[in-house]
């Protein structure tokens, strides 16, 4: 039997309007793609990021992709105001004793001569060892020593808070070195003095006589010297002290009295100086250990400048008045 011939089915044919319409469709869906990409999203506080495929790119991988309600930018940080730029010390340190952390430095780590800012720990290991009102006879080995004098004679006697005054405020090698004698041995209160500063962990100090005189294995860094002023600063006594602008010393023994004025300039005309000790010699030419606190404005700092410029290394205040103004506008 013959088979019939079926019907062939023939394909379609796809119109070129259809083409038309799938290329345009095509296109449009790309460039809506595209405009998602790079289309800045506005945040609610008005300021605008990338899109959030873009911003995810920026910022790496996240566990859950951003909405326009959980964008947020940082707030810019605040600008820091221009620091100075003719500080004179060789070394500096700036720091803020609320935060508890340095805000500038220069040179902190590096041993310099620390001329009578030694006096700190002089006064200190004085403190720690003998009672205020202990007598203290002037000894010979005493008298017209170098550096700044009180001029005290050999035999005065005077008590250990008398010494004290004239140790801190004018700085006074006979003062210094009668109370290294307090206890008839002063190498023992050399010790003393460089034990404290092993207690107090120092790294860059060693001290090879209680008056900061010149000498290459007598040595003290800012970063040490800021130490020692954070202890010094829990003693009452020791504050009140290097806070006061003069005191009158009279010996007991005889009609001698000596008044001793405080060679820290800015104690007199910057509000909200408490202290601390001022510091001089050739060598190291003007240092400063400086302490501010002032309510009004919530600010408290230690400064400390070593190596300052001047003949009499007068620029240490210069230094130390641009440092604090700095720090007063930091935020």
């Amino acid at each position: 039997m013959r088979k019939k011939n079926l019907p062939v089915k023939r394909r379609g044919k796809i119109s070129a309007a259809s083409i038309f319409l799938i290329i345009i469709s095509l296109l449009a869906f790309l460039f809506a793609l595209y405009k998602i990409k790079t289309t800045p999203t506005v945040t609610d506080n008005g300021k605008s990021v990338l899109g959030a495929e873009k911003a995810t790119e920026l910022r790496g991988p996240q566990t859950t992709p951003p909405s326009s309600q959980s964008i947020i930018t940082q707030e810019p940080e605040p600008e820091m105001p221009v620091f100075p730029k003719d500080i004179t010390a060789k070394s500096y340190i700036v720091y803020d004793l609320d935060k508890k952390k340095v805000l500038a430095q220069k040179n902190s780590e590096m041993a310099l001569p620390p001329a009578s800012t030694t006096k700190m720990v002089t006064a200190l290991v004085a403190l720690d060892e003998f009672a205020l009102n202990k007598h203290v006879t002037v000894p010979k080995e005493c008298v017209g020593l170098p550096g700044v004098n009180i001029g005290f004679s050999a035999g005065d006697e005077l008590s250990v808070q008398q010494l004290l005054y004239a140790l801190l405020l004018p700085s006074a090698s006979d003062a210094a070195c009668t109370l290294a004698y307090a206890d008839g041995n002063p190498s023992m209160f050399l010790a003393k003095m460089n034990k404290k500063a092993e207690e107090l962990g120092l790294k860059h100090t060693y001290f090879e006589n209680e008056i900061g005189l010149d000498d290459e294995n007598h040595f003290s860094s800012a970063e040490d010297l800021l130490a020692i002023a954070r202890y010094a600063m829990q003693n009452i006594k020791f504050m009140q002290i290097v806070g006061a602008p003069y005191y009158n010393v009279r010996a007991y023994n005889s009609d001698h009295t000596y008044r001793v004025d405080n060679t820290n300039e800015l104690l007199s005309y910057v509000p909200g100086t408490v202290g601390i000790k001022t510091g001089y010699t050739d060598n190291a030419s003007g240092c400063l250990v400086y302490a501010y606190e002032n309510k009004a404005v919530g600010k408290r700092a230690i400064i400390v400048v070593m190596g300052s410029a001047g003949s009499e290394g007068e620029k240490r205040f210069t230094d130390t008045k641009e440092l604090l103004d700095w720090f007063l506008s930091v935020p």
